[in-house]
């Protein structure tokens, strides 16, 4: 039985073609497979980057603040801030001490001023790095 050359021609195409396709559906697999673990390192060294920035910009924004105890601007700036996951309800709970504050001043509350500065305290306590 003779194979003509076309014949060997278009089995040696079609066999390269099959192997050619299996290497290439392998490595895009493979890709897939790998990326999210890549992508998840990468989002974890940005947070980490974020939250030392976070954290170098918050002091700056209170360094200000804990010698002469006045609140103006502090929660506008502290509002102005990007926060990480970690630190959303610090955020908040700082947001909300200044707010109490402002309005303890603005109403002449000393309640309200104790309120703010009583969670700022324990703001504080919790996340020594603010002082």
């Amino acid at each position: 039985m003779k194979v003509s050359k076309n014949s060997r021609f278009i089995l040696f195409l079609v066999v390269f073609l099959v192997v050619s396709f299996a290497i290439f559906w392998s490595w895009l697999t493979f890709k897939k497979i790998d990326r999210p673990a890549n992508q998840a390192q990468v989002q974890a060294v940005r947070n980490i980057d974020l939250e030392k920035q976070y954290e170098q910009s918050l002091k700056e924004i209170l360094k200000p603040f804990w010698p002469t105890k006045d609140p103006a601007g502090i929660r506008l700036q502290i509002i102005d801030l990007r926060a990480p996951a970690r630190y959303l309800d610090l955020h908040i709970n700082l947001v909300l001490a200044f707010d109490l504050f402002e309005q303890g001043q603005a109403e002449s509350d000393q309640a309200k001023i104790e309120a703010g500065l009583e969670r700022l305290t324990g703001l504080k306590n919790q996340y020594p790095w603010l002082e």
